[in-house]
């Protein structure tokens, strides 16, 4: 965000504002719990600025940072801002952004730029439980890897969903017990603790975009992200990612055919109709781009609905004997 940007929202906000090089200081809106005495009588909290991108800011003080858009957020996790104050600094900051006089440079991605969650926001969650991930496959070093979290209010698996560049930007929650019993969705999005309330997949993210990519290798789309974590247990190498859930948006569609392999893709979702699916939507897509890259689909499952339970009932044997029966679909 620009200076002009800035100083409205802190205008906005009644913050009195000082420019020092970089950085536009004012004080604190953590002071009531982080600072002593709860004042910040020498303004130490800084917001940078970035006329090309989005600001950061940072107390020097208290050491709170993070992005702009996660403020809101962090400041109501802290109960230091109700929700519909939260909300309302919401919309300052947007509108101050939208007050710039100079051209987002990250305009055009995607939908537009995924907010990045503030850190803050997985200290809510608990360290994963041993029972939580023995009878699902799951390694104690693939916890560390990919972050997995327990929600223990909600009783779910925590998967932090990181963009291209790292930033956390959605968290997705696994129901651990049994779902269609207990009337609950098997399956949800934590879209209320991101900034803009949407989910992931609506900004073009695919769970495993922050991973590193081998290559000269194809890559792998698959459905959940248990698919995922037990595939890279056995193929620690492979380039894969996962739409985290059948359903594929059109945002979803642009990200991956603006970034083809040139090895091309091979499309292992699972073998039912919700399945079938998200390969003839992929398929469709990546034939309307115009590409030349090869896609390949996964015709024989031995049985089973999808890679969890492949690995399941054959390990690593049958996992490969599904990955050498690929069919040239384009």
């Amino acid at each position: 965000m620009d200076e002009k940007s800035i100083l409205h929202l802190c205008d906005r906000m009644s913050w009195k504002a000082k420019i020092r090089n970089n950085w536009i200081s004012t004080s604190c809106p953590f002071a009531e719990v982080t600072h002593e005495k709860g004042q910040d009588h020498n303004p130490s909290f800084g917001i940078c600025i970035e006329p090309s991108s989005e600001s950061h800011y940072n107390c020097m003080a208290c050491g709170k940072k993070g992005s702009l858009s996660a403020l809101p957020l962090v400041l109501e996790n802290m109960e230091i801002l109700s929700q519909d104050d939260a909300d309302s600094l919401r919309a300052i900051i947007s509108e101050s952004e939208r007050y710039s006089d100079k051209k987002d440079s990250t305009e055009g991605y995607l939908v537009d730029r995924a907010p990045e969650l503030s850190e803050y926001t997985l200290e809510r969650f608990q360290k994963i439980r041993q029972v939580h991930i023995k009878s699902r496959g799951i390694l104690p070093e693939s916890v560390s890897k990919f972050e997995l979290m327990w929600d223990r209010e909600e009783n779910r698996l925590m998967f932090p969903i990181r963009d291209g560049e790292g930033r956390l930007v959605n968290i997705r929650g696994r129901y651990l017990g049994d779902a269609e019993k207990d009337g609950v969705l098997r399956y949800r999005e934590y879209s209320e603790l991101s900034p803009s309330r949407r989910s992931a997949k609506k900004f073009g993210v695919w769970y495993g975009d922050s991973l590193s990519q081998e290559p000269n290798k194809a890559t792998i789309l698959m459905e959940g992200e248990i698919d995922l974590i037990r595939f890279k247990q056995v193929f620690p190498r492979a380039n894969v990612k996962a739409a985290i859930g059948a359903s594929i948006p059109k945002e979803q569609l642009k990200s991956l055919v603006e970034k083809l392999p040139a090895k091309g893709l091979v499309l292992f979702f699972d073998a039912d109709l919700a399945g079938k699916k998200a390969t003839e939507t992929v398929l469709k897509a990546v034939k309307e781009s115009g590409t030349t890259v090869p896609i390949y689909r996964v015709t024989e499952f031995h049985g089973c609905n999808d890679i969890d339970q492949i690995i399941i009932k054959g390990g690593k044997d049958l996992l490969v004997k599904s990955l050498q029966s690929l069919d040239k679909i384009y």
